[in-house]
């Protein structure tokens, strides 16, 4: 069983699953929950739904963007992406943060550098998303 909030800052919806209720509820350091008087592993779940715990099957994309010119900093995108949830810009093997005033943030079919250096033609920029289905 899985169920979704939207955030109040900026109203992204976000998917939850039973096991992440799991991990708040429970003690994280010794990776454990008391239920009943009895303790049990929460690493040891296991969704009985068959799917990933949140009642969904989640894909990950992965696009590669690719600098046409050297300072370059926005790129179309060739498919709309909604959350912003579960999104990783990796340039050159590095892993960039998410947000307005971070390294980039998306905007419609769009995503915006604005990282702390001027991206050039040799950069290899991937960005991994995730999507629901």
């Amino acid at each position: 069983m899985a169920f979704s909030l939207r955030t109040t800052r900026d109203n992204h919806l976000k998917v939850f699953s039973i096991k992440k209720i799991l991990e708040l509820l429970g003690e994280s350091i010794n990776d454990e929950i008391n239920i009943d008087g009895r303790a049990y592993l929460i690493s040891s779940f296991v969704a009985l739904d068959g799917g990933s715990g949140t009642g969904q099957n989640i894909i990950w994309n992965t696009l590669e963007l690719v600098v046409l010119n050297d300072a370059q900093q926005v790129f179309s995108l060739s498919e709309s992406i909604t959350d912003f949830t579960n999104i990783q810009l990796l340039v050159n093997g590095v892993l960039y943060a998410y947000g307005i005033t971070e390294s980039y943030h998306i905007s419609g079919d769009n995503l915006y550098w604005h990282g702390d250096f001027s991206l050039e033609i040799s950069d290899q920029i991937f960005l991994k998303y995730s999507k629901i289905i």
